[in-house]
């Protein structure tokens, strides 16, 4: 199973301070993969209006994200698209709000002061921390700035 593991410029003496994730992002197309490797998320035209934000969106679990929306997004052949993006991320906003309720950032802006927003999912998103240890949890990550992400790999998966 892969996850979000910090890089290897995480520490590194020229910038210390960079906390930087490898993440990943399910694609429509290999085609729309390539795209966005040789000119940026920029290339979209549209944004994920989401349940945590309006924004990019990318998970540090493999498996959630083939699972939960590369199933839904397969190419001609059947095979499910997954970016794999290394992440800046600075001030990360938990998200706890439910996508549903009264203060839901579903579709919203990103919340002032943070440049990423952070929602960890089970059966029920958001997923409240007192259950992290006995659920099996997922992570969301929203990211609103195009310069933050850094597209490295494709990967071209056969699941059933």
């Amino acid at each position: 199973r892969l996850a979000a593991q910090p890089t290897r410029l995480q520490g590194h003496p020229l910038c210390p301070w960079a906390r930087v994730l490898t993440v990943f992002h399910a694609c429509k197309s290999f085609e729309l993969a390539v795209t966005i490797c040789r000119s940026g998320f920029a290339a979209l035209a549209a944004r994920d209006p989401g349940f945590y934000g309006q924004g990019l969106y990318f998970t540090g679990d493999l498996d959630y994200a083939v699972r939960t929306y590369g199933r839904k997004m397969r190419d001609e052949d059947g095979r499910v698209t997954v970016l794999v993006c290394d992440v800046a991320v600075g001030n990360v906003y938990p998200v706890i709000e439910l996508p549903e309720g009264a203060d839901s950032l579903k579709g919203r802006p990103q919340v002032p002061k943070y440049d990423t927003h952070v929602a960890y999912v089970a059966e029920k998103a958001p997923c409240p921390p007192e259950r992290w240890e006995t659920a099996t949890v997922c992570s969301e990550l929203v990211v609103f700035e195009n310069a933050a992400i850094l597209p490295r790999f494709i990967l071209s998966l056969d699941v059933p």
